[in-house]
């Protein structure tokens, strides 16, 4: 009487995918970890914006400049 046993061929499909599943966990989690790095990072930095322009005050960009003689209010001297 044959003993019955598990083959690796009768793994089929999952078999061959569970080899590639450790190394590709290995490789995807630091580039997710990054990913998640930079977005914070963004986000901190946008929040901080509001705060910044409000204690620096404006960057002059997008502003138009203003002829001098409506520097004084419209005032001539």
């Amino acid at each position: 009487m044959p003993i019955v046993g598990l083959a690796a061929d009768t793994l089929g499909l999952f078999g061959r995918a569970f080899e590639w599943l450790v190394p590709g966990a290995l490789v995807t989690v630091p580039g997710l970890l990054l990913i998640l790095a930079v977005a914070a990072q963004s986000l901190g930095a946008l929040a901080w914006l509001p705060v910044v322009r409000r204690q620096v005050g404006g960057f002059g960009v997008g502003a138009r400049r203003r002829s001098p003689a409506t520097a004084n209010g419209g005032l001539r001297h």
